[in-house]
Parts: C-alpha cells; sequence; structure tokens
C-alpha cells in the first residue's frame, strides 16, 4: 500500500493502490466512466500485467521494484489539437525527478521516453478523453525502472544501475513525482508553453547531432532541430527539413 504525502495541492492526493491489474490506465478510464474520478489521482500498481506503450509496445517491469502508475488530470483549457504540449509538461515533470538525482546523459526521446545515454529508464503514454474541440480528461501512464536489475532489453537500464546498485525509495519517488507534474502542470494552465517547449527540445536524445534513421524502407541521415506546434518531430537532412509523425521515423543506433 502506498500512503504518499506529497507537498501538492491537489496531485497525489487521492491514491489508489492495487497490488495486481491488467493496466492502470485502463482502471483509470473506469473510474471516469463510473464517475469516481478525482483530478490528481494517482492509479498505483506494484504489478501490471498488460502495461503497453507507444506504437503497442510492452513494458517490461518487475512486480515492485519500478514505478508503474496513473494519473488523473482535467486539462480542460487546452484544445485537443495542442495536445501534445500536455505530452511535453508530463515529460519535463519526469525529466525533473530524474535530474534532481543528477543523471548523466538524461535526455528526452521523441516524443517521450526518458533516456539515460543509450538507454531507456521509462515511457509515457497518455491516453486523452474529448468534449467538443477540447481535453475533458487525461489519463496518464508512466512507467519508470527504480530498483530492477535485469532486462530482458540490453537497452534498458534503471535508476538503481545507473546509481551504482543503490537501492531506492519507490514510495519517495512517487512524492516527488507528484510535486514535479503538478509544477509542470500548473505552468502549462499558466501558459508557459514555449518556455517548456525550449527546454524539451533543447533535452532531446540526439538533439541537433547527425545520426540515422530508418524512414519507410530507406535509411536517412539527420539531425533532430525542432518539434512542430503538433509534436511532429522535425529534422535536417542534407538537402532539406523534414517533419515526421510518430511512426513515420525509427531511431537506428
Amino acid at each position: 500500500m502506498y500512503k504518499i504525502h506529497p507537498k501538492t495541492l491537489f496531485v497525489g492526493k487521492n491514491v489508489r493502490y492495487f497490488p495486481s491489474c491488467q493496466s492502470t490506465n485502463d482502471l483509470a478510464a473506469e473510474m471516469i466512466q463510473q464517475k469516481e474520478a478525482f483530478e490528481g489521482a494517482f492509479v498505483i500498481t506494484d504489478n501490471q500485467l498488460a502495461g503497453r506503450g507507444q506504437r503497442g509496445n510492452n513494458w517490461e517491469a518487475h512486480p515492485g521494484m519500478n514505478v508503474t502508475l496513473s494519473v488523473l488530470l482535467k486539462p480542460s483549457f487546452l484544445l485537443a489539437s495542442k495536445q501534445f504540449d500536455l505530452n511535453i509538461a508530463i515529460s519535463l515533470a519526469i525529466h525533473d525527478l530524474l535530474n534532481a538525482k543528477q543523471l548523466q546523459n538524461l535526455s528526452i526521446k521523441w516524443p517521450n521516453d526518458i533516456y539515460v545515454g543509450d538507454k531507456k529508464m521509462g515511457g509515457i503514454l497518455i491516453e486523452n478523453m474529448l468534449i467538443g474541440n477540447y481535453i475533458g480528461w487525461s489519463i496518464i501512464g508512466i512507467g519508470l525502472n527504480i530498483n530492477q536489475l535485469s532486462f530482458e532489453s540490453p537497452n534498458a537500464t534503471s535508476l538503481r544501475i545507473e546509481m551504482n546498485g543503490k537501492e531506492q525509495d519507490i514510495q519517495r519517488l512517487i512524492e516527488n513525482l507528484a510535486e514535479f507534474i503538478e509544477k509542470r502542470f500548473l505552468e502549462l494552465k499558466a501558459r508557459k508553453t514555449a518556455e517548456q517547449k525550449n527546454i524539451y527540445v533543447e533535452n532531446l536524445f540526439r538533439f541537433e547531432e547527425w545520426h540515422s534513421y530508418k524512414v519507410g524502407d530507406e535509411t536517412l541521415a539527420g539531425q533532430i532541430i525542432d518539434v512542430s506546434p503538433t509534436g511532429k518531430l522535425i529534422v535536417k537532412t542534407p538537402k532539406t527539413v523534414k517533419e515526421f509523425d510518430f511512426k513515420e521515423i525509427s531511431y537506428l543506433i
């Protein structure tokens, strides 16, 4: 059971804990449908059986060793066409959390994975419910590798691994996460989107570096230079500048 006491106004003040579940995002959606949802509520589990990420990928996490939760927010001030601004705010909140641990080579891999060096430490899956042209509810699924020491994927790491094996206090990290989420969400509500976007772009994985990418069946040399207002990745190639949607471009190591 998680009894967290974040220094917040509303984020993390209401907690629903499940020892095991299929998906915290699915449980959060049920809470909304049954009118049992509170803004800022956390849905937390120790063992998510069917967690999912971007592009339909599964999320690998050993029970009780990581942060696996969903946050419920009501960004009713945000047009659906501006939903990537919420993605930026949440990505920055997680970046803030890990940056406070003074991790080296911390970055955000577009659109919303958290990397240390060339390895993934966390990811976000945001599912929005619209009311007209605006966002009514946002369900923000967050997975962070904290105390897990081994992974099937060679591309994964954890906070404990990066902190030289030092075990981390997951409950305290969740409290801090609530505080950073509220800070960045209130900035978003105060229309500090340009400031947030600048910080997000500057902390992008491979920002302004030349690397190879896969586009369709082709390999493309490119340099990430920006993100569009709708969240498309802007890449400079030797001949032009192109924009790519989530599933149109893949990173090559």
